[in-house]
């Protein structure tokens, strides 16, 4: 989770800087608890085929996005958390304190349209 005081360098719209400038390394996947057909859970990877190993005999992963900056990942980590408030997740992607919460919201909103999120 970014911190809330952290003072990002925000560019013309509205977001970090690095929010879409860093790597395209992570993915965006949603667990099916295992034995089930119920979505439980979001997390973000750099490396899908590791987490399935990590959560084998707990989620079944699906893969919703990829090719994302850690920022964008987590930005859509957060609207699917907040579409799903049954999801097993503990903490928030995105701390919503920060001054730009909304804008990295909306990003990631656009980026999930039409995209199957939940069951």
């Amino acid at each position: 989770m970014f911190a809330a005081g952290a003072l990002a360098r925000l560019g013309p719209d509205g977001l970090p800087v690095d929010f879409h400038n860093a790597p395209r390394n992570y993915t965006v996947y949603i667990g099916k608890a295992e034995g089930t057909n119920v979505d439980a859970y979001v997390g973000i990877t750099n490396d899908l085929a590791r987490r399935k190993r990590e959560w084998k005999g707990v989620y079944e992963l699906r893969e919703v996005v990829t090719d994302l900056t850690k920022k964008e990942a987590r930005a859509v980590e957060q609207v699917i958390m907040n579409r799903n408030p049954h999801f097993r997740n503990i903490n928030n992607a995105i701390d919503r304190r920060h001054r730009w919460y909304r804008k990295a919201i909306e990003w990631a909103e656009r980026a999930v349209k039409g995209r199957r999120l939940r069951r």
